[in-house]
């Protein structure tokens, strides 16, 4: 056993027969070999390598390398940030016997192995806390623990003496690993991920939230045999099954559920499969193009790390959990996925496609506390952009404008235009005239403020408005406002608010095969279907006042 530390050269090695252990701060090199088996860490290039026999895992933030075991390789990059998940059938494998985790804060590295290697993942007893706030990544395997803090960034090496802490500090990094009582914390303020295989408990909590992993109601499991990840929020869950190799949210059934308040946004997967199968291609973490492909029908999330990344980092580019200010952000190039809890923003950037939420300006804003959306603070513009689709939303009257292809709608709160244009089609709203004209063919939508009639013909359908009452119709027969495109129907109702596409208990349901979507601006409650190509109403609710 060998223990070098050196603060000009900084280099920690630990020697365990053949095992070595080499930090290196002024090149950063952290190498640990057991037999055949290297740990590389530079911060220059920052690489991270694992190797036991054919397995390797590299890191390096000017390039992207990779991890194989046997077949399986995970790469971190710190600069680009890539988490590649994959084996010979791209499983994402959570393996007391070839499970090599490997967490990167900054530059900290924890490597995992059920070898011989201290880090272990054990199905036993581990428990392995991750907590951005105070953030703690604990590894239970019997007494040996592994403690990395983000907070102050420490990581202390212990081989058997309680006093015995090799310590390496670049700026206020810390390194502790006790031998004895093996402990690895990521603390950064009251976050804590839990992975116990005994009772699996991944417990991720920002602020006094927690994202918690349990078989029993709000947890997330990991467990080689089936691996029930869930993630919790409120009575959100997500449930992976390595098994059925789903990654879904559960109910019941298996489905994917967000909860938020009374929102609902439930995936099936009977029909709605997020899958981490590359058989059938849903979604697929792959080193040479990484999909992460969602698909229902034709539709498709990907992510693309030729051209995009999904990027990790508490520095700039995020992919935040925080309930202090929620932010989730995905990014792949430029495309930013923001959720804010408090402020609840959600960013959307694909390409030059935007999304934006914020209070601050062009943002789209969804506050639990009341639960509705706010599309303009002040001078603030949603807007989405592809190409010339645009999405522009102002807050003097807050109308939601929605535009695709070359189709423009948009909404002015000085002239009051609500346009909407396809080829030839328009659609005006204007409160001097107050006239809205949809044409397509002989199809109009008239407004008129004297009757506030907003009526569109296409066969017997009308979209009657009525300010008096305030419907919006699209059903002649009752008080609807029923889109009907092939069996999708659409009901809006201004006086409550309520975009319905629901049955009795007007949940929001993404179903491929009975797809809904409600929209209550007293409930918020809304349905996003991914599937994205109808929106069927099984039981129309008839709406009274």
């Amino acid at each position: 056993m060998y223990l070098i530390q050196n603060t000009a050269d900084m280099y920690l090695i630990l020697n365990t027969g053949d095992i070595y252990l080499i930090l290196d701060t002024a090149n950063m090199y952290l190498i640990l070999n057991f037999a055949d088996m290297y740990l590389i860490l530079k911060t220059a290039d920052v690489y991270l390598i694992l190797n036991t026999g054919d397995m390797y895992f590299i890191q390096n933030t000017a390039d992207i390398l990779i991890l194989n075991t046997g077949y399986m390789y995970l790469i971190l990059d710190t600069a680009d940030m890539y988490l590649i998940l994959t084996t010979a059938d791209m499983y994402p494998i959570l393996n007391a016997a070839d499970i090599y985790p490997i967490l990167n804060t900054a530059d900290m590295y924890h490597i995992m192995n059920t070898g011989d290697m201290y880090l272990i993942l054990n199905t036993v007893d581990i428990d392995r806390l991750l907590n951005t706030g105070d953030i703690n990544i604990i590894l239970n395997t019997g007494e040996m623990y592994l403690i990395l803090d983000t907070a102050e960034l420490y990581l202390i090496l212990n081989t058997a003496d309680a006093d015995m802490y090799p310590i390496l500090n670049t700026a206020d990094i810390y390194l502790i690993l006790n031998k004895g009582n093996m402990y690895l914390i990521s603390n950064t303020g009251d976050m804590h991920l839990i992975l116990n295989t005994a009772g699996m408990y991944p417990i991720l909590n920002i602020g006094d939230i927690c994202l918690k992993l349990n078989t029993g109601d709000m947890h997330l499991i990991l467990n080689t045999t089936d691996i029930y990840p869930i993630l919790n929020t409120a009575d959100i869950y997500i449930i992976l099954n390595t098994g059925d190799m789903y990654l879904t949210l559960k109910t019941g059934d298996k489905y994917h559920i967000l909860n938020t308040g009374d929102m609902y946004l439930i995936l099936d997967t009977a029909d709605m499969y997020l899958l981490l199968n590359i058989a059938d291609m849903y979604l697929i973490l792959n080193t040479a193009d990484i999909y992460l492909i969602l698909d229902t029908a034709d539709m498709y999330l990907l992510l693309n790390i030729a051209d995009m990344y999904l990027i990790l980092n508490t520095g700039d580019i995020y992919l935040i959990l925080n309930t202090g200010d929620m932010y989730l952000i995905l990014n792949i190039g430029d495309m930013y996925l923001i959720l804010n809890t408090d402020d609840m923003f959600l960013i959307l950037n694909t390409g030059d496609m935007y999304l934006i939420l914020d209070t601050g300006d062009m943002y789209l804003i969804l506050n639990i506390a009341d639960m509705y959306r706010l599309l303009n603070t002040a001078d603030m513009y949603p807007i989405l952009n592809t190409a010339d689709i645009y999405l522009i939303l102002n807050t003097a009257d807050m109308y939601p404008i929605l535009i695709t292809g070359d189709i423009y709608l948009i909404l002015n709160a000085g002239d009051m235009y609500l346009i909407l244009k396809a080829v030839d089609i328009y659609l005006i709203l204007n409160t001097v005239d107050m006239f809205s004209i949809l044409n397509t063919a002989d199809i109009y939508l008239i407004l008129n403020t004297g009757d506030m009639h907003l009526i569109r013909n296409t066969g017997d359908m009308y979209l009657i408005l009525n300010t008096v009452d305030i419907y919006l119709i699209l059903n002649t027969r009752d008080i609807y406002l029923i889109l009907n495109t092939r069996d999708i129907y659409l009901i809006l109702d201004t006086k409550y608010m309520y975009l319905i596409l629901s049955t009795a208990d007007m949940y929001p349901i993404l179903n491929t095969a009975h797809i809904y979507l409600i929209l209550n601006t007293v409930d918020m409650n809304q349905l996003l279907n991914t599937g994205g190509r109808y929106l069927i109403l099984d039981k129309v609710i008839c709406i009274s006042y």
